[in-house]
């Protein structure tokens, strides 16, 4: 509702004229007095002052007219007040500081519980370590870079396959007599894995090295051969920045047992038959589920160039003799199992060794017939190929002379199936007793094959030129002896057009195929069920690749000091820090609140000084 009112200046002698002003009945005094200021061009001070007519009491500029009872008609009068000190009280200038207090209290908060929960985050990452192992077979040298939680599961690690690199040229055994040629090719790996760990790491990461048959041969013939090769191999490897404090332990032979050992854990920690989920396959949680030690493992068969490893859990009720037996402490669990290395029965000396008993059973000729190589291809092998080597010396009958050592053979494939797996049988000695009930072959104990196997290496390379590593749980003894007999009956025109991994091999898949299925059920005792037991494969997930390697770092691991993280804020601290840090947001909002309503009440009647007439 609109008032009219009067208004008389008093603000100079020469300025006593009244005005009349029309403004809603809700106007603050302070509006009024800009209003009449400004409709009447007199420079605004904040020392005017309204008063009722006949009234020297001033009104409060941020009291409403008609909350002072001026009516429509009334006259008003305004003036300057000359003791502006006075209306200090009246005309006090109240600025909103609820709205600053707001904001220095949310930044408290905000940045508080930031800050905690990035160091909370940082406290509880990882803090990695790093391994790596060299596998120096008799074929090649591969080095494998792994790496773990720091922290460790009771004592062991959880490790992972991080980098790859194969050596370049052939297995070190194949270096004796050059021990330095080998050199360069573990440099170039070595410098691969120095560019995968950390600088910070590389000085606390430990790097091994294992030979295995290839050398393991050598030794048994010239232990001095094998001193200057791994004399190369350990200044070569102290080169580089890791640890490498032990470096006769650290590069070494490692036994037929232990390659045999390490590799079932490395099948049964990928599978996560040790009750612990390897980090490829979940990462957020780790279970515990086994009824016992070696309840549910899987078993382990590898073939490599020169020797083949079994090893697998027996079963509760079967006592291993102690020469037999391996033992291995992971994750907080003892396990006691079978394992046995059969030197010179590794895919490339077991060949040799078929091929001296072809030219025995000939009588030395020069021209052989080869059971078991395609009709139509012929391999030359010199004598010094055949029986120089430490697997077969044994195998000749005489004393040869310059003259024999320059022979050559020719061995004249026939692809007779029948014959080839007669002259593979007889490579084994099955009627060797070994004083115990159970044997295999060559006077060796074999406790009866028990649970489930993957067999990996050489075994996967037959199964998947045969195209039986689809679903190898699948393939009955049948499918595999029907495929084999099919490939060892076709000729050379046949053969080599068919797709392998190697070219170079296909001439010997079919002894190859005859060879692990001799050893595999005259051998180890597989049968028409147990065959299907077997998985042949290479790799787990298709990354990570079975072998001794990663069985060998998580063993080793429980050596190496766990990493203990420094503890920067403890979880009662956290969570007593987040609480604090919240309780100043939350003031943060109540005085966002209190400032809302401030501004409302001040719109309603308090003013802020200005400079120039602003709004009415």
């Amino acid at each position: 509702m609109d008032i009219e009112v009067n208004v008389r200046m008093n603000l100079s002698k020469d300025d006593q004229r009244e005005v009349t002003l029309v403004v809603p009945e809700q106007t603050t005094v302070g509006s009024f007095i800009r209003k009449v200021c400004r409709e009447n061009d007199i420079p605004m001070k904040s020392s005017y002052v309204l008063t009722l007519y006949e009234s020297s009491e001033p009104l409060r500029w941020s009291s409403r007219l008609n909350s002072c009872h001026v009516n429509s008609g009334m006259t008003v009068v305004l003036a300057e007040n000359e003791d502006d000190e006075d209306m200090n009280e009246i005309r006090t200038v109240h600025c909103n500081l609820w709205w600053p207090f707001a904001f220095i209290c949310f930044m408290i908060g905000i940045i508080g519980v930031t800050a905690i929960v990035v160091v909370k985050h940082m406290q509880e990452q990882p803090e990695y370590e790093y391994g790596i192992v060299m596998d120096a077979g008799s074929s090649h040298t591969k080095l494998f870079v792994y790496k773990w939680d720091g922290v460790k599961v009771k004592n062991t690690a959880l490790a992972e396959q991080i980098h790859t690199c194969s050596v370049p040229g052939h297995g070190i055994s194949s270096y004796e007599a050059n021990p330095e040629g080998l050199a360069p090719g573990l440099r170039h790996c070595l410098r691969e894995a120095e560019s995968t760990v950390p600088k910070e790491k590389q000085s606390s990461s430990p790097v091994y090295l294992g030979a295995t048959a290839g050398m393991r041969l050598i030794h048994e013939v010239n232990s001095t051969i094998t001193d200057e090769i791994f004399k190369v191999v350990r200044s070569t490897i102290a080169e580089f920045p890791f640890k490498f404090t032990d470096p006769n332990k650290q590069a070494r032979i490692i036994t037929g047992a232990e390659e045999g050992l390490y590799s079932w854990v490395t099948a049964n920690y990928l599978t996560g038959k040790f009750g612990m989920v390897h980090p490829l396959k979940l990462k957020s949680e780790n279970k515990w589920n086994l009824e016992g030690p070696g309840d549910n493992t899987l078993g382990a068969m590898d073939m490599g160039g020169a020797s083949t490893q079994m090893t697998f859990y027996p079963g509760s009720q079967v006592t291993v003799p102690m020469e037999y037996s391996g033992d291995v402490i992971l994750y907080g669990i003892n396990y006691t199992v079978y394992t046995h290395s059969y030197l010179c029965f590794g895919i490339n000396e077991i060949e040799r060794k078929y091929k001296a008993l072809l030219v025995k059973s000939n009588n030395y000729s020069s021209i052989i017939p080869n059971p078991c190589g395609p009709t139509g291809h012929t391999t030359v092998e010199t004598y010094t190929d055949v029986f120089e080597a430490p697997c077969t010396k044994a195998d000749k009958t005489f004393m040869a002379d310059d003259g024999e050592k320059n022979r050559t053979y020719e061995f004249i494939g026939s692809s007779n199936n029948t014959q080839c797996s007669a002259m593979v049988h007889s490579l084994f000695n099955f009627g060797a007793g070994c004083g115990f009930s159970e044997c295999s072959f060559n006077g060796t104990y074999q406790a009866p094959v028990h649970g489930e196997f993957y067999a990996f290496s050489n075994y996967f390379y037959e199964m998947d030129f045969l195209n039986l590593t689809k679903n190898s749980s699948e393939v009955s003894l049948s499918d595999y002896t029907s495929e084999l007999t099919s490939l060892c009956s076709s000729p050379w025109s046949k053969v080599k057009d068919m797709k392998a991994a190697n070219a170079e091999f296909l001439p010997w898949y079919c002894f190859r195929g005859h060879y692990i299925l001799s050893l595999l059920t005259s051998g180890y005792k597989f049968n028409d069920t147990t065959w299907r037991n077997i998985r042949f494969l290479n790799k787990v997930n298709n990354k990570t690749e079975i072998g001794w390697s990663l069985g060998f770092m998580i063993s080793s691991s429980s050596s190496i000091p766990a990493t203990i993280p420094d503890i920067m804020i403890s979880n009662l601290a956290f969570i007593m820090l987040c609480v604090l840090f919240i309780i100043f947001m939350i003031l943060g909002i109540g005085f966002i609140l209190l400032g809302g309503k401030y501004q409302k009440m001040k719109q309603r009647g308090m003013y802020e000084r200005l400079k120039s007439y602003g709004a009415v």
